[in-house]
């Protein structure tokens, strides 16, 4: 112990394993379905913020498949 801090390693190794866990879960999740259970993410601004996030991600996916890149749409004349 050095100027009266101390490191706690198994805490240190559980919570370096829930976060690996939860980046690993994360990498095959869909973007719409982080907003699933608001408690689970232990504040109510948070959770806000991951649905807004969500519901923006949603919405630019979808502007992205109704514009075409390659002009305007020929069906809709």
């Amino acid at each position: 112990m050095a100027d009266g801090f101390s490191v706690d390693l198994p805490a240190l190794e559980s919570a370096s394993a829930g976060i690996n866990m939860t980046l690993e879960e994360l990498s095959v999740a869909r973007i719409d379905s982080l907003d699933g259970d608001r408690g689970a993410y232990g504040d109510d601004d948070l959770a806000g913020a991951v649905v807004d996030f969500c519901d923006a991600a949603a919405r630019d996916r979808l502007h992205g498949i109704v514009q075409r890149s390659s002009g305007p749409d020929p069906a809709a004349n």
